[in-house]
């Protein structure tokens, strides 16, 4: 028997117990496959969440890179808009919404250009920084922004906008977001 060939079909169904906003269950996912394919990995931002369940970090979220937009679904201790991901998954398709990308990792990644640390910035990751100071905190301190933030915050009231008052709920905003990313 040669091996190549011999593919076996695997039902994988996903229990969930997810109500949506609009009082629409979902209750079942089925997806098949072949024993041989691998996981999909995609790179992008998450670019709107559109559900998440607080108890048991069920997620629903629009993921865009290059090649478009796409639906994903998962459980995730806590994920912001705006973040840089490396994602796992398959492809499967709801009965009510159509093909999704079934998330079984992730990997949170650095923003590599200025417009991704705009982006994860203005996202609201950190409390005190929506998308128009984002935008000039970046124009003031390019790629150096991040590194400003973590080694000198007192920097960021030099950006027209922020006090030395604002400043420092920055600095204790991004504590406060450091904490808890180590906790997940």
């Amino acid at each position: 028997m040669n091996r190549e060939h011999d593919c076996y079909d695997i039902l994988f169904t996903i229990h969930c117990e997810a109500i949506l906003p609009d009082g629409r269950r979902i209750s079942e996912i089925t997806h098949r496959k072949t024993e041989e394919e691998a996981q999909d990995e995609i790179k992008g931002y998450i670019e709107h969440i559109v559900y998440r369940n607080e108890e048991n970090g069920y997620t629903v979220f629009q993921f865009v890179n290059d090649d478009g937009e796409l639906t994903c679904v998962g459980t995730f201790p806590y994920i912001n808009e705006g973040e840089l991901l490396l994602i796992s998954g398959d492809y499967i398709v709801h009965p009510v919404y159509g093909q999704q990308f079934q998330v079984t990792s992730y990997e949170e990644l650095e923003p590599e250009d200025l417009v991704s640390i705009e982006r994860y910035l203005g996202s609201g990751a950190i409390k005190g920084i929506g998308a128009v100071l984002a935008g000039r905190i970046v124009r003031r301190f390019k790629s150096d922004t991040f590194r400003i933030i973590e080694e000198e915050p007192e920097r960021l009231a030099e950006v027209k906008g922020i006090s030395e008052k604002k400043a420092r709920e920055i600095i204790s905003a991004c504590i406060q977001r450091c904490s808890a990313d180590q906790v997940s």
